[in-house]
């Protein structure tokens, strides 16, 4: 509960201060900046050439980084592919462009290194998004489309190509990472602990599904409903549903699934009248890249569940989103902020003071007693 609530205190505070491209250009270049060194530490933990100093938890495959298990490192990395794509969108200046190239590279690279299943399809999802979108919103000219139309069926034939070949012995000199994908199967005993677990959930939404069973209950509602079929394909118990859609149902119930799924929904319809309003082709790419992002966010959850890392960005990707959709309201406010300013009068009434005051006092509280003392 704390971290969500730490996540939306991050929200309203980027969401207030960051309310120019030029922050949010600072804030992704400070982000992809440190990618680069938990990519560094990610491979250290693999080649031991990279060490400068001895590293936690060396491995051979899927290296965990400072985030601690792999999982968790790929969905950062999909998030920084992207924070990078946005630095070339946002940027004019060739250094920076070729940084932020370069960041979307190394975090491509590391998310095919941690080889997680899950985030390499919310990839080739988002693949797909950006293609189709690409042909409807920026491109126009028959020939291109119809080149973007070979280009997402590579895309589909390349995957059903790589699940083919599952039981071949080429497949062993492929990367590990296509190896992994290859294995991709409702029969393999990791998909088979999903789907028990998704029936499980199912049973457990049922008992309760306007209000859910409480935020991290999730492990009393799998108890009550456990299928000792479970066992026979892995011996660890699931606190998690591992799927987010799942996970929300059971412990917020109807209503609180409805509203995590109308932040997609709404970013989703934000996005199309963006694209419909402006004419720019960088601001239509930017605005398709963002789609990817959350395509790319979603799907990977469907395998996953959330913890502090993707909260993180997930809710920083959110700011993100409503500065996009404001921009024109953030401009006008900061104009008005100026004009009041030079005449030395406040945009702050003495009821927004009192308010504003009564947040800080209950910011402090909620520090030193949900932080600082524990």
């Amino acid at each position: 509960v704390f971290g969500i609530l730490h996540g939306i205190a991050l929200f309203v505070i980027l969401s207030g201060f960051l309310t120019r491209k030029e922050n949010w250009e600072r804030f992704f270049k400070v982000s992809l900046l440190a990618s680069f060194f938990v990519a560094w530490y990610a491979f250290a933990q693999i080649y031991p050439v990279l060490r400068l100093f001895p590293v936690v938890e060396p491995t051979s495959v899927q290296p965990g980084s400072t985030l601690g298990h792999q999982s968790f490192l790929a969905t950062y990395a999909i998030f920084q592919v992207f924070f990078g794509l946005f630095i070339v969108l946002l940027q004019k200046s060739l250094v920076w462009r070729a940084f932020g190239v370069c960041g979307s590279v190394v975090n491509l690279v590391l998310l095919a290194v941690t080889a997680v299943r899950g985030a390499q399809v919310g990839m080739l999802v988002a693949a797909a998004v950006g293609i189709v979108l690409t042909a409807v919103y920026l491109v126009k000219n028959l020939k291109a489309r119809v080149a973007l139309s070979g280009a997402l069926l590579v895309v589909i034939a390349f995957f059903g190509v790589l699940l083919s070949l599952k039981d071949s012995p080429i497949l062993k000199k492929f990367p590990y990472a296509l190896q992994r994908m290859a294995t991709i199967s409702p029969d393999a005993a990791m998909a088979r602990t999903r789907l028990i677990a998704l029936r499980v959930s199912w049973e457990a939404f049922k008992e309760r599904p306007v209000l859910g069973w409480g935020q991290e209950n999730f492990k009393t509602a799998y108890n009550r409903h456990f299928d000792p079929e479970f066992l026979y394909y892995e011996g660890v118990w699931f606190d998690r549903a591992h799927n987010k859609i799942a996970e929300v149902a059971v412990q917020t119930g109807a209503m609180g699934l409805i509203g995590y799924l109308s932040i997609f929904l709404f970013g989703l319809l934000g996005l199309m009248r963006f694209m419909r309003t402006h004419d720019s082709s960088s601001e239509r790419l930017l605005a398709v890249c963002v789609m990817m992002l959350g395509s790319a966010y979603f799907v990977q959850n469907l395998f996953l569940f959330d913890m502090p890392a993707s909260y993180l960005m997930f809710f920083s990707s959110l700011a993100f989103l409503t500065f996009l959709l404001n921009e024109d309201k953030w401009v006008a406010d900061l104009k008005e902020w100026k004009k009041s300013r030079a005449s030395g009068t406040t945009m702050v009434t003495p009821p927004g003071r009192m308010v504003l005051a009564g947040g800080g006092i209950l910011t402090v509280c909620l520090v030193v007693y949900a932080n600082w003392i524990p």
